[in-house]
């Protein structure tokens, strides 16, 4: 059966919006891979011949695209002394000095109060580099030194 609607009736409507809305946080992710290595500091020849200086691409940072105010932090580590850090773990108490810098140049210790600040142009992962120094003049015991470093990220 069909039913039909009176003559002249019409449909009516209504409309109405409806908001849709999405929240995108600041976010970021650290993760160190790579060791720090100096390799083989030889007090022989770096008691008079100069630093050891390494690059190393040991921490990489994946920040939300576009996050402002990000900043890399690096603790003191666990054997540091005095102004520097310290390989430490040798025989006896005996440890190296050195440290990690914010640029190639060496001129300014990385650390919780000079930080590296990074501008996410992208979400995925980039490494940053670390530039470390063993400063020359150490006379030390043969030994493995070693050290563990927190790397943190504020956002």
């Amino acid at each position: 059966m069909l039913a039909l609607a009176p003559a002249g009736a019409e449909a009516a409507n209504a409309t109405g919006t409806l908001a849709v809305v999405a929240s995108v946080s600041a976010n970021c992710q650290v993760a160190t891979g790579a060791n720090v290595d100096f390799g083989t500091y030889d007090t022989a020849v770096h008691l008079h011949d100069g630093p050891v200086d390494v690059i190393a691409q040991a921490v990489s940072i994946a920040c939300t695209k576009d996050a402002t105010g990000v900043s890399i932090a690096l603790d003191r580590g666990e054997y540091a002394r005095g102004s520097h850090r310290a390989l430490g773990g040798g025989p006896g108490a005996a440890t190296v000095a050195y440290d990690i810098y914010t640029s190639q140049q060496r001129s300014t210790v990385w650390d919780t109060v000079n930080t590296v600040a990074y501008a996410p142009r992208t979400s995925r992962a980039v490494t940053i580099p670390l530039y470390g120094r063993i400063p020359a003049g150490q006379t030390v015991a043969p030994g493995r030194y070693s050290d563990v470093l927190l790397a943190m990220v504020n956002f």
